[in-house]
């Protein structure tokens, strides 16, 4: 019996102490993650967007990495983390080299522990330029 009493008392001390143990994590909340330009000229400066988002873990938020599905398509983001209950955003320039519709892919790393990879998304249609347009040469 009394081995019982104590095989008892170590589970209860090993349970209790796990079980107050609190979990940080980061987590990431974009207020957005496609962004449609609609259409647009063909080589007009580039055009650009901002991804906002928000961590809502309890830990800090580093984003490790934004990898774009190519070269016409360029992010930048903090390097900074971000903490608990505060706001980053991530740049996109997307310069229109060829017509037709476009969807450009934008891939961020981080360490959320909701989505450690988010695909975020630019899309819209390139035109040709016309006589029309005022920012032609």
């Amino acid at each position: 019996m009394k081995g019982l009493a104590n095989i008892i008392f170590f589970l209860v001390l090993a349970i209790v102490p796990a079980h107050g143990q609190h979990t940080s994590y980061a987590k990431i909340d974009f207020q957005e993650e496609v962004h449609d330009f609609d259409t647009i000229a063909i080589d007009a400066d580039s055009y650009s967007c901002i991804f906002h988002f928000t961590n809502t873990g309890n830990a800090p938020l580093f984003i490790n990495d934004v990898v774009s599905s190519c070269g016409c398509t360029v992010a930048e983001w903090p390097t900074t983390p971000i903490m608990p209950d505060r706001e980053g955003s991530i740049a996109v320039k997307y310069n229109a080299t060829q017509t037709g519709s476009f969807v450009k892919t934008i891939l961020v790393k981080s360490n959320a522990n909701n989505s450690p990879k988010v695909a975020l998304q630019v899309k819209g249609y390139v035109k040709e330029r016309t006589r029309h347009d005022k920012t032609i040469i």
